[in-house]
């Protein structure tokens, strides 16, 4: 009798243990999505501001959505924005020890990259996370993409070629490659735009 109240408590216990892992990972999804939708939101506003608008708090979600087409590729979302011939390409891609997360803005119509930020990277501080410095990030200002981005130990002064970080070789071939991935997958887009 001992072992079937023994066997009884353990079952009991193991449910009520696995409703209250339950309960709780429920409230842990809910709070990421709500905590993802905010940050969604934020690089919206970013785009829109770098697009050169203004923000309206009360009219900015329909104002976004009925003015810039957006476009997904796996982990990379890609925002256009017609009326100016820009884009901002939000792009994810492996750098040595994890992800970088990058926001390219373009003007596609001129083959330009307008801006270029780093938004989240886990690269070897002192080295590789210097990719996320201004002096750096400022080489993309202007920089021409009609042919490829490169990134150099030494330029050869040839359009689209920016300065490597000394050390970070690895990084810095990674970033080219998710900057220059990136465009190609815009560039397959044709240019035509996306139904909001």
């Amino acid at each position: 009798m001992s072992e079937k109240k023994g066997s009884l408590s353990a079952l009991v216990f193991l449910v009520v243990l696995t409703s209250l892992c339950t309960v709780f990972l429920s409230f842990t999804n809910t709070m990421y999505q709500g905590v993802k939708a905010g940050r969604q939101r934020e690089l919206r506003m970013k785009i829109w501001e770098d697009f050169d608008n203004d923000i309206d708090l009360t009219a900015f979600d329909r104002e976004f959505s009925e003015a810039v087409s957006v476009k997904e590729n796996g982990k990379n979302i890609y925002y256009m924005y017609a009326p100016r011939h820009l884009a901002a390409l939000h792009m994810i891609g492996p750098g040595l020890w994890g992800d970088i997360e990058l926001l390219m803005l373009i003007d596609y119509e001129n083959k330009m990259i307008n801006k270029l930020y780093v938004l989240s990277q886990i690269e070897t501080p002192g080295l590789g996370a210097r990719i996320s410095e201004q002096p750096f990030l400022d080489q993309f200002s202007n920089l021409d993409y009609s042919k490829t981005v490169r990134i150099e130990k030494e330029r050869s002064g040839k359009p689209g070629e920016v300065d490597a970080i000394s050390g970070a070789t690895k990084t810095s071939k990674s970033l080219e490659a998710i900057i220059n991935a990136g465009l190609k997958t815009f560039a397959s887009f044709g240019g035509k735009e996306a139904k909001p």
